[in-house]
């Protein structure tokens, strides 16, 4: 990789942010599904995808925008990024 060039960022949605996103703006499950157009078994599977990995899904990203647009927050608040190869930290160097 040539000097100044920064690693790809593999953006990794974060769950529980999902779900702290739409408890802070006081909505239900049933009505962020309303929301956006989709069902509030598709909000709960995704919200549970971090408590229980068999029981998750992973968003659309056309869906992820919709539910930061419901919840009021930047679609970047419900995401992590993380370095595209797994085995790099920013620790190594230490």
């Amino acid at each position: 990789m040539r000097r100044g060039m920064t690693r790809p960022m593999t953006r990794r949605i974060v769950p529980s942010r999902m779900r702290d996103a739409r408890l802070a703006a006081g909505l239900s499950r049933v009505e962020l599904a309303r929301r956006t157009g989709s069902t509030q078994p598709s909000i709960w599977r995704i919200e549970e995808a971090g408590r229980s990995p068999s029981a998750g899904q992973r968003p659309s990203a056309d869906l992820v925008g919709a539910w930061a647009q419901a919840c009021g927050v930047a679609i970047e608040d419900l995401y992590e990024d993380e370095p595209s190869d797994p085995g790099s930290t920013s620790d190594a160097a230490e």
